[in-house]
């Protein structure tokens, strides 16, 4: 009877379970990242941010459960430390640097920005020859990351609902139509009350400009109520996001 797991004890590119699969790529080189098509098919991964990865081919994992498929020839693990082609095209990688799919086929690169990441960095790697890829130890754990905290990007995260949606966990996704909703409704209510007020001011200007100042003092103090409107419903949405 042929055995389950089948145990190995070369020097081995991985240390976790792996399961033999189909590639459609004629030439997969080991370290090589791989995502699942909607067909179920598998191929090496071609976009970035791929919320499809499903892991790395290794030459020689650790241990692997046994295929009876002839055409099930490589290696896949997703889990432990695994040797991973990378390369420094979007920069150069420092160990502890979040990797992510790019647009070279079955190729990691730093991550800079909120997305699907394939693991962390155990190494750093620099290389003026942006192109040229190599092996890396890294840390794989497939899962969805944003980015460092700032401004900007938090705010590019709440609005980036379509492609989150689709494959992250219920929680996380209504976590951002909440924030997201928030965020509009303080900008929508901030200008409402600011339309109704500058509007109001412009009126007893008109009506009594003798107290010109007095009213300029209020539509200023209504301005900055505005801003703290907005502010706030910006902050609960990071906090929400955050949380």
């Amino acid at each position: 009877m042929t055995p389950l797991f089948t145990f190995t004890y070369a020097q081995i590119s991985s240390y976790s379970i792996a399961r033999y699969i189909e590639v459609k790529d004629e030439k997969v080189p080991s370290g090589s990242l791989v995502s699942q098509n909607p067909d179920g098919s598998y191929s090496l991964s071609r976009k970035a941010y791929d919320p499809q990865t499903k892991g790395v081919i290794v030459a020689d994992p650790s241990i692997y459960v046994k295929s009876d498929n002839p055409n099930k020839k490589y290696a896949l693990t997703s889990s432990a430390e695994a040797r991973v082609l990378a390369n420094t095209s979007n920069g150069p990688i420092k160990r502890g640097d979040l990797l992510r799919t790019s647009t070279t086929a079955g190729v990691a690169v730093r991550a800079d920005k909120s997305g699907y990441v394939v693991g962390t960095s155990l190494q750093d790697y620099t290389n003026t020859n942006r192109t040229q890829n190599v092996l890396l130890s890294v840390e794989l754990n497939i899962h969805y990351a944003p980015s460092p905290s700032t401004l900007g990007s938090s705010l590019t995260d709440i609005f980036s609902l379509s492609a989150l949606a689709s494959y992250e966990q219920p929680l996380i996704v209504f976590k951002y139509v909440i924030a997201a909703i928030i965020t509009l409704l303080s900008f929508i209510f901030g200008f409402f009350y600011f339309g109704r007020i500058a509007s109001k001011g412009v009126e007893a200007l008109g009506r009594n400009p003798l107290a010109s100042r007095a009213i300029q003092f209020g539509i200023i103090m209504n301005v900055l109520i505005t801003c703290v409107i907005i502010g706030v419903g910006i902050l609960v949405s990071l906090f929400i996001i955050r949380s």
